[in-house]
């Protein structure tokens, strides 16, 4: 989807910007776009895999690693 591309494009450079803020702000932006099931299905993913890990971390800070070592669990 260009729209997630563009949005995660233009905050990349955000500093002091937490992973769950960003994320909330992802979801936020793609809403009205969404079906109400498909909102129910991002928002369980973020709560219950991706914030665990993610959620307090600088977006800068997140590393290639950091996401494979993730994934593989």
């Amino acid at each position: 989807m260009l729209i997630q591309k563009d949005f995660l494009l233009s905050k990349q450079n955000t500093p002091n910007c937490k992973f769950e803020n960003i994320a909330d702000q992802w979801l936020n932006s793609l809403k009205p776009q969404l079906k109400e099931s498909s909102i129910v299905k991002y928002t369980n993913i973020l709560n219950l895999h991706l914030f665990p890990e993610f959620s307090n971390r600088e977006i800068t800070e997140i590393t290639r690693n950091n996401i494979r070592s993730f994934s593989c669990n």
